[in-house]
Parts: structure tokens; C-alpha cells; sequence
């Protein structure tokens, strides 16, 4: 969902790319990971798999190239499972 929003991928239920979880090391400090809550759900080619992956740029130099922060995909997907879960009910 992150990359439909965020980065244009096609929203199209039968051609969403798979996610998988991009877990921000941003004050984690020692090179560990932040915990699952705070990861962040990326498409492959947006998370690791593309010359525009986050893994493959480098945070600093893809948040330049998109506009917008590792924190904010992180808050908007704590917005978005808040919304999820109050749905639930």
C-alpha cells in the first residue's frame, strides 16, 4: 500500500506486487533493527530489487529521490494498521 500511495505503483488488486517488510534502523542503534511495529511495507522493487530500492541507494540518497522520510512511511503505516484494527471492531 505504501508504494501505491506513495510512488505511483499500480493499485490494480490482480497486478499488486508483493510487500515485504523494510525495518528502519533509524535509532535502533548497533546496526539492529527496529521491531516489527515500525516496519515499513515496501514492494520489492521499491524495498530491495531496483535501481530505485532503499537498499540499493542508500536511505539518505532514496528519501532525496522520493521526498519523503523513512519516519513519515513509518507514521503513515502506524496511521494506516490503526485504521485497519479500528475496523475490526
Amino acid at each position: 500500500e505504501i508504494c501505491v500511495r506513495f510512488f505511483g505503483v499500480p493499485s490494480d488488486p490482480a497486478n499488486t506486487p508483493v510487500s515485504s517488510a523494510h525495518h528502519p534502523r533509524t535509532g535502533a542503534g548497533g546496526g539492529r533493527k527496529n521491531p516489527d511495529e515500525d516496519a515499513i511495507a515496501l514492494c520489492a522493487d521499491h524495498h530491495q530489487n531496483s535501481n530505485e530500492a532503499l537498499h540499493v541507494m542508500g536511505r539518505k540518497a532514496w528519501e532525496r529521490h522520493f521526498g519523503v522520510t523513512e519516519a513519515e512511511l513509518t507514521e503513515s503505516t502506524r496511521k494506516r494498521v490503526q485504521q485497519m484494527r479500528a475496523m475490526e471492531v
